[in-house]
């Protein structure tokens, strides 16, 4: 007996989970070009803010957390529409970590419509080393057809050993017959 009421609070809380998920994206006019670049802003900054922290000497330190499931299952959740806003973060940012949350909400929303901006990071001799495999990681969401070329030309043109490295994992995952 008691086995089968655990089995109910643990469906019972999966659902609730569910449908808080839900209903965070629900609350947002999807259908809306700006209510989803605001929505977009909105998760961007307050996950960057949960980075910084003040020290007991006064001095702000910034330190990577990534953002937990429901963050990732909002921007997800969000679609195609938070692509040009999320675009547009990755290009004028200047917080810390800021390049990498972009190209990461990047990658949680998929589809062929990141493959361009994500090539301009990739495409970038100015650009770090750990932005470009940020870049060629969040590539794995998109249609293989559209990334593969992009990815390609990255195994074409970069110098990084550990880039090469990354782009060749990728093509490969990209390449597999069956992905999941």
């Amino acid at each position: 007996m008691g086995r089968e009421v655990a089995w109910a609070l643990m469906l019972s809380c999966v659902v609730q989970f569910a449908g808080t998920a839900v209903g965070q994206c629900g609350a947002i006019d999807r259908n809306s070009a700006e209510a989803v670049s605001q929505e977009v802003n909105r998760v961007f900054n307050e996950a960057l803010d949960k980075m910084e922290h003040t020290l007991p000497s006064g001095t702000k330190a910034i330190t990577w957390i990534p953002p937990d499931e429901s963050v990732r299952q909002q921007i997800g959740c969000l679609g195609v529409l938070a692509v040009p806003a999320t675009s547009e973060l990755l290009r004028n940012t200047n917080r810390s970590f800021g390049h990498v949350l972009a190209i990461r909400m990047l990658g949680w929303i998929g589809g062929p419509e990141i493959v361009p901006p994500l090539a301009v990071v990739l495409s970038n001799p100015g650009d770090s080393v750990m932005l470009k495999i940020e870049a060629l990681q969040s590539l794995v969401a998109a249609p293989p057809e559209k990334a593969l070329p992009t990815v390609q030309q990255v195994l074409r043109t970069e110098k990084n050993r550990h880039v090469l490295e990354k782009a060749a994992s990728v093509a490969a995952e990209l390449e597999a017959p069956a992905r999941d």
